[in-house]
């Protein structure tokens, strides 16, 4: 493949003409032509991996990896003008990925397409930068084609730039893993293939160094010693892969690194709550992918397994509460004004907080890594090292220079910031604002910071720090104004605590039992009908909805409450319309224009826990009533009867959603608006049965299949997933199948056309290195690499005669055809008298004759 060097001679001298010649001939070298290849399958192999994954409807990978590669082919090769180079392969590819990008929209090429593609990445860059919550997953089909680019540009580009394979074979190592960690076990085919053709890629390399060295030392070496060993290397890197595919191989975790790797991998769960962010729409492939319950929820699809989490001894099936978030946006939940605190509830404030509660003891034993305690009812004392996450203070800025921004603000502070802004136009005789602000203001509210205008007209900004001496910094901040301009103000929280989560100190990584001491609710149906109002801190954080909330779900709402005289009725009345729906936990990931709610009660009318939850709080909060989204556990099943308590097992499929109603006497009281359990029950049995759809229509506990007890389970391999086999060989499984899903379906298809490519690729080497004479007086030399496979290559020491002579005596019924051979390559070598008429036909039968007896001695014949 190599240009044509005579071809030079025909541009004449032109100085471009000579360099762009020596350049093709450069990057066309015959070294060249079968690396690319090489590393051309690697990326194709990554790229089909990411594609059959349908993370995303994303442009073809493959050309894209195609374009990139040849670029990094064109700059490695390159000796001038590099840095220029280097830039107008950045240019390229942003052009590459942006293109294949903009197919993507709608529009298409059409105008409207890129425009399109714009204003989508600009929404996504502005939740990235805002703290938003993003469904739209064409910035991720944009990036994951950036990536490919780059992988396959820089892979190509460092192993052509300085003929190693450590870039091209580790960047697209990195990206396979990555991808597959993520993908159950039948995708590992495309590792195996991937770890093939990476041998076969090192191989290519390392021999093309070692010739490299050969030429500058003048050693002589055969012209196909690479291909040789490139063909030789195929059987090896096969041997390799079947061991590995068939070896049977079990996990055994050891308890001092597997605490160690749970605390190093502690930061990589914001980088985990963050990619779920701003990609939650990504379908989950892998069960026991368990959603990150941090800052935000977003709306994925789950494909959770049956792995236990955690254990526990209570007395009475629970549903076990992780975390509650409070701000919702149109794609999903966060937490807001939150700060992390150590663990020092009252007993007695807790328990006197709200009426009808009962108090109730229960254990919990941890089985797998989790960042939160599991409790359920209202903790009063915790027997464990424990923080509390709650919500800090409200804060509310009054600008008093203009009423449109106290708009929105509470009735209450609207009131003081439209009093203040008159008392501030006219002025204060004295400056005596500190009782004037005092005397406006509601009492739960405290200033933290003091916009003021002086006497000498400048405006000057005071931060007051809450605590002792609150009262006199006010004073100070407020001395010789003039004016207030703007008070900034934080709404004091409950009395109580309200807890968002109970965290350890340390995420647990091993095995722990605790307990809990915990009140719940026993307010009967008539109680929580008789409640009425709400303290100001619950009106503030839980009525918060966003403007792009369609006026159908707030209509839906209130026509479906219109004949509800109370809260209660009218959560209930929701509650009900809601349990009509289909659960679906693998319904699709809901579209990036659409409101979440929106689109689950008027579009799909299908879907898990999350959405039924949620259309539930948002339905509340637009008519007025105070609800909040908890995230959690269902009750699980009974591991094993005792006569004080039973034992349940809680795995990651009864991950669970619910709303919790605020009533003003009674604190946070549970719904159920997901039909796959029954209703809570109000009053004395509320906690002693009916809670879970483990009860059967005539009350009492369905038969559940016993399972190993907590103390009979082997505890050192529970950590992260089942103790059972690992990849890397499944013991008894029917391998290698297990890896590549039905024989008819992708992965046997893709391993099937694999085989065949390479088959025809063998077959086709077979016959150009072992086959094949162009010449006859080159069979002679691929005999000898033949025989060299054998164990029967030539001494140094001996000449062509000599070296056919010592085959004659492994192969005597061949002497006749070795003579032959031997004779003709010596006298063509030395003698250059060419062939005479029907020596050359009788040189081609005789290789023949003697490949055949070769291979034959391989299998053991003579």
């Amino acid at each position: 493949m190599a240009v044509d060097r005579t071809s030079i001679q025909k541009v004449g001298d032109r100085p471009g003409a000579r360099v762009a010649w020596a350049f093709l001939d450069r990057v066309l070298a015959k070294d060249a032509w079968l690396t690319f290849l090489l590393l051309l399958s690697l990326l194709f192999i990554v790229a089909s991996s990411i594609e059959e994954a349908h993370w995303v409807e994303a442009p073809p990978l493959l050309s894209t990896a195609t374009v990139a590669a040849l670029a990094g082919l064109l700059v490695g090769r390159s000796r001038r003008w590099v840095p220029l180079a280097q830039v107008g392969a950045l240019i390229l590819g942003a052009a590459v990925v942006y293109l294949h990008c903009v197919v993507l929209t709608e529009a298409g090429f059409a105008p409207e397409g890129f425009t399109e593609l714009n204003r989508r990445v600009y929404m996504w860059w502005k939740a990235v930068l805002g703290g938003g919550i993003s469904t739209d997953l064409l910035p991720f089909a944009l990036i994951l084609t950036a990536l490919t680019w780059l992988v396959s540009y820089l892979a190509s580009w460092f192993l052509f730039r300085y003929n190693n394979f450590w870039g091209a074979v580790l960047l697209p190592g990195i990206a396979i893993l990555t991808n597959l960690s993520y993908l159950p076990a039948e995708y590992f085919i495309y590792f195996f293939l991937f770890l093939f053709v990476a041998l076969l890629l090192v191989v290519r390399v390392t021999s093309l160094q070692r010739m490299t060295l050969w030429r500058e030392k003048g050693t002589l070496y055969p012209g196909a010693s690479g291909v040789m060993a490139l063909f030789t290397s195929q059987w090896l890197a096969a041997a390799i892969l079947l061991v590995a595919l068939f070896l049977p191989l079990r996990s055994k975790v050891v308890p001092a690194l597997d605490l160690l790797w749970g605390k190093a991998r502690w930061p990589a769960n914001r980088m985990e709550q963050e990619f779920t962010r701003l990609f939650s729409s990504i379908p989950s492939r892998k069960p026991g992918s368990l959603r990150p319950l941090g800052d935000y929820l977003a709306f994925q699809g789950l494909n959770l397994s049956e792995t236990p989490l955690f254990y526990a001894d209570a007395p009475a099936p629970l549903f076990w509460q992780v975390k509650s978030y409070s701000f919702y946006s149109s794609q999903g939940w966060r937490t807001e004004d939150t700060q992390v605190v150590p663990f020092r509830a009252s007993p007695a404030e807790t328990r006197g907080a709200y009426k009808a509660q009962v108090e109730f003891s229960y254990y919990i034993s941890v089985v797998a890594p989790t960042t939160h305690y599991y409790t359920a009812g209202q903790v009063v004392t915790l027997n464990v090292p424990a923080q509390v996450e709650v919500h800090g203070g409200k804060s509310y800025l009054l600008d008093l220079r203009d009423s449109k921004k106290v708009s929105g603000l509470p009735e209450d502070l609207r009131r003081a910031a439209s009093r203040l802004a008159q008392d501030g136009a006219s002025g204060i005789e004295g400056g005596d604002w500190a009782s004037v602000v005092r005397g406006f203001l509601p009492r739960d509210v405290v200033i933290t910071r003091v916009i003021r205008e002086s006497g000498d007209g400048r405006e000057a900004a005071v931060r007051i720090e809450p605590g002792g001496g609150y009262a006199a910094s006010l004073v100070e901040a407020l001395r010789d104004a003039r004016r207030i301009l703007a008070l900034e103000v934080t709404r004091r929280g409950p009395g109580t605590a309200d807890f968002v989560s109970v965290r350890p100190e340390v995420r647990i990584v091993n095995n722990l039992t605790y307990g809990v001491t915990a009140t719940y609710s026993l307010a009967t149906e008539e109680e929580l009908r008789s409640g009425t109002g709400y303290p100001v801190w619950v009106t503030d954080r839980y009525l918060q909805l966003p403007g792009t909330v369609p006026q159908r779900v707030r209509d839906l709402a209130a026509s479906l409450t219109r004949r509800q005289g109370n809260s209660y009725d009218k959560a209930s009345a929701i509650e009900e319309y809601l349990r009509k729906y289909k659960y679906n936990p693998k319904v699709d990931a809901i579209p990036f224009n659409f409101d979440a709610a929106d689109y689950f009660l008027f579009e799909s009318k299908e879907g898990y826990s999350d959405h039924f939850a949620s259309a539930m709080t948002v339905m509340l909060r637009s008519i007025g009533i105070p609800t909040r989204m908890v995230v959690g556990f269902g009750p699980g099943s009974v591991d094993m009867e005792e006569p004080d308590a039973p034992i349940y097992v809680i795995r990651e499929k009864d991950s669970h959603s619910w709303p919790q109603v605020y009533f003003s006497e009674y604190g946070w009281i549970d719904f159920e608006p997901t039909p796959i359990y029954l209703r809570r029950p109000r009053g004395d049995l509320a906690l002693w049965g009916g809670l879970t759809g483990g009860l059967d229509s005539e009350g009492s506990m369905a038969e559940v299949e016993q399972e190993p007890t907590f103390e009979e389970l082997p505890q050192d391999e529970f950590i992260g997933t089942e103790p059972s086999r690992k990849l890397g060989g499944l013991g008894p499984l029917p391998l290698p199948f297990i890896f590549f899903g039905s024989p008819l379906g992708t992965g046997g298809i893709l391993f099937g056309m694999f085989l065949l490519f390479w088959g025809m690729v063998f077959w086709a080497a077979w016959r150009i290195i072992f086959v094949r004479l162009p010449v006859p007086e080159l069979a002679y030399e691929k005999m000898c690499r033949l025989a060299s496979i054998f164990g029967l290559a030539p001494k140094y020491h001996q000449t062509p005669q000599e070296y056919c002579r010592s085959l004659e005596k492994v192969m005597p019924k061949a002497a006749e055809d070795l003579y032959v051979l031997g004779e003709t390559y010596s006298r063509r070598r030395y003698s250059q008298r060419p062939l005479a008429g029907g020596e050359a036909s009788r040189v081609r039968a005789a290789w023949s004759r003697v490949r055949r007896a070769l291979l034959r001695r391989l299998l053991g014949g003579v």
